[in-house]
């Protein structure tokens, strides 16, 4: 069971709207609370509508569920938190989880911003730092929000590894940079196109998961799209890096989405190597592997909605097929093409069910060990 905490909007795909499905589908008994319920999300031209839940509120929520006895959850998964209140709050949600569940875990994904821009308050960074993500199993921040949680920039494939690491010490076994945008490439990247007709290069973005050795990690075996270090003596940890191509425009929900991804798949795959007696011995260990399933899901739901962003901007802009086009004066078309933008998650079951591994066509993929 999984109590997932995060923002909610009537209509879009953002908090628990991209969260709650996805986990349902994979078979997660999923109890939500809303931390907001706005009518849409913050992007749109005439703002929005709704309320937004108090600590004290939350609190109360959690009492009554406690009071008959509906608080045993194997995972609380936290997304978007707008207040410091709200934020101690959520602490004291987890201790309560805990005390009837001691095996329970917290997958946080940190929401503080994205492309150098902050969607809370500047303070709640040392909030998280401190006080949450200690406590977290896994958490799944962006570049920008592992920027601020780390104090240094991201700009090369070192650089993204020493921040891994430093959140790693902070307390997580789990520690997954959902995207980065590299300007110094790793050598074995691949960032030519991978469509043979165009010669024209398209930049990459580079994903990675640190997550503890698998028991058996030395007899893993190494293959073509899987380049495995086999030196795992003394190290503490293993990193896997996917790289995949960058798709154009800008899309709301992704973060949620991977999020409540990971932490389903690295379940259900942990899960299933159990009962097969498998201790990491195959292609992908379930760390990998689960990260592959979400980024070739959520890639799915991005095209889908690319779809969508273009229908409409060439209907209300004919001269572009740009989808990033914000060209529309009229407010009607102007948040037609924002809604388009919205992540495809209903009309993508299938590919949550079954995630369409060859569509994601990573570029490269490297799993390597690491001491620190």
């Amino acid at each position: 069971r999984v109590l997932s905490i995060q923002s909610h909007v009537v209509s879009g795909s953002v908090g628990n709207k991209s969260a709650v499905f996805p986990l349902q589908l994979l078979g997660f008994d999923v109890d939500f609370i809303n931390s907001v319920q706005f009518s849409n999300h913050t992007g749109y031209p005439n703002k929005w509508k709704g309320t937004v839940l108090s600590g004290q509120e939350l609190t109360a929520l959690c009492t009554g569920l406690q009071d008959n006895h509906l608080f045993h959850y194997d995972y609380l998964l936290t997304g978007y938190i707008g207040s410091e209140t709200f934020l101690t709050s959520i602490i004291s949600t987890l201790d309560a989880i805990k005390a009837v569940n001691p095996n329970a875990k917290y997958v946080c994904d940190p929401v503080l911003g994205d492309h150098d821009q902050y969607y809370v308050p500047a303070e709640l960074v040392q909030i998280f730092r401190q006080q949450l993500i200690p406590r977290a199993y896994m958490i799944t921040p962006n570049q920008f929000e592992a920027e601020l949680l780390t104090e240094s920039k991201i700009h090369s494939e070192d650089d993204a590894v020493r921040a891994l690491i430093s959140l790693r010490k902070l307390g997580p076994e789990v520690v997954v940079l959902t995207s980065a945008e590299l300007k110094t490439l790793p050598e074995d990247a691949n960032t030519m196109n991978i469509n043979s007709d165009c010669s024209e290069e398209n930049e990459s973005l580079f994903c990675y998961v640190l997550y503890p050795i698998p028991s058996s990690a030395s007899d893993r075996t190494s293959s073509a799209s899987d380049r495995t270090s086999s030196a795992t003596a003394g190290a503490t940890a293993c990193i896997t890096r996917i790289e995949i191509e960058k798709l154009e425009g800008h899309f709301t929900g992704t973060g949620d989405a991977t999020a409540a991804l990971m932490l389903a798949w690295v379940h259900l795959l942990q899960q299933q190597q159990q009962q097969l007696g498998d201790s990491g011995k195959t292609e992908f260990n379930a760390y990998s592997a689960a990260l592959r399933n979400s980024l070739s899901t959520v890639k799915a739901m991005i095209q889908r909605s690319s779809v969508c962003v273009r229908g409409r901007s060439v209907s209300a802009a004919p001269a572009s097929n740009n989808i990033n086009n914000n060209s529309c004066e009229d407010s009607a078309d102007k948040c037609a093409l924002i809604r388009a933008r919205e992540l495809q998650v209903v009309q993508s079951k299938r590919d949550i069910e079954c995630p369409p591994t060859s569509l994601l066509a990573a570029r490269s993929i490297k799993t390597w060990a690491i001491s620190y």
